[in-house]
């Protein structure tokens, strides 16, 4: 809805509010006593309770749909509900002879008495002054209305912004405690783990200490078992040497025997050749022999 709308109460409206008629009740009603043909739209919302400012905008739509307000604007330019236009006096019918009727026009238009005329005068003023009174007391009402819905908004919003601050120091107070007893918590584990590093600390010296002695007899025994070592190898390297000449010997016997083998051999296989030689030399001569004795 246009926040600059300008809405004015219709002849609906103004017979709601002097209670002449019973349409409305509640928040709708609220709405239409807002309605004072100078205020815009937005500025009703403004000052509107919250309660009511998100529905405002479908009361005030459903309020121009029923009747009970327009838009000034409209109503300007014409648009204005017609009243209802009061029916003319009835003249008074005077039976004749024979059943014929004449119409009798001076009852409906006999002039009132002036009496007649400043009573009734007085009677309408008074009736006049009546509704104003009864118009305003219900505006007064309305207002009051308005003023302790208001003032009660205010005494809920007052409510609930301290119950919202109680909440909150409640809040920050349990956020406190937590904070101390973290604090708390901090301090204690900084003591134990400050104890249990002291521990530590007491513990790896032991462990240093002890891994000191024993490397001081493992160095001992490194020593006496190098020096063990040391006389083995040298040891060692003299039955190696003692080995190694006694090798040498006996390979150099080996050799010598071999070679004295292999001469004997090669003289025993010389002669073997040579008694070939001289088999195969008598052989010829025999075969020559034998043919020249055939022939």
């Amino acid at each position: 809805m246009d926040s600059n709308t300008i809405f004015v109460r219709t002849t609906k409206g103004e017979d709601e509010m002097r209670n002449k008629s019973a349409l409305l009740v509640g928040d709708m009603k609220r709405a239409l006593l807002m309605v004072d043909g100078t205020a815009t739209f937005g500025e009703i919302s403004k000052r509107a309770a919250p309660s009511l400012r998100n529905i405002l905008d479908e009361m005030f739509k459903d309020l121009e749909k029923g009747g009970f307000i327009q838009d000034k604007a409209k109503a300007k330019a014409g648009n204005i509900p017609k009243m209802a236009t009061p029916k003319m006096a009835t003249p008074f019918k005077k039976p004749v002879d024979e059943g014929v009727e004449e119409l009798d026009f001076t009852a409906a238009f006999r002039a009132p008495s002036a009496d007649a005329l400043a009573a009734e005068a007085k009677k309408a003023e008074a009736a006049k002054l009546k509704m104003e009174a009864e118009a305003k007391a219900q505006r007064e009402i309305e207002a009051a209305k308005l003023k302790m819905q208001q003032e009660a908004e205010a005494a809920r919003q007052k409510a609930e912004a301290e119950a919202k601050a109680k909440q909150q120091a409640e809040a920050a107070r349990i956020k406190a405690e937590a904070e101390a007893k973290a604090r708390q918590d901090i301090e204690a584990a900084k003591l134990k783990a400050q104890r249990e590093a002291e521990e530590a600390r007491l513990r790896a010296e032991q462990e240093a200490a002890k891994a000191r002695e024993e490397a001081e007899l493992a160095k001992q025994k490194a020593l006496a078992e190098a020096k063990v070592r040391e006389a083995l190898e040298r040891r060692a390297r003299e039955e190696a040497e003692a080995a190694r000449v006694k090798a040498e010997q006996e390979a150099a016997r080996v050799r010598a025997e071999l070679e004295a083998a292999r001469a004997k051999a090669e003289s025993e296989a010389k002669a073997r050749e040579e008694a070939k030689r001289r088999s195969r030399e008598a052989a010829e001569a025999a075969k020559l022999k034998a043919q020249q004795e055939a022939e």
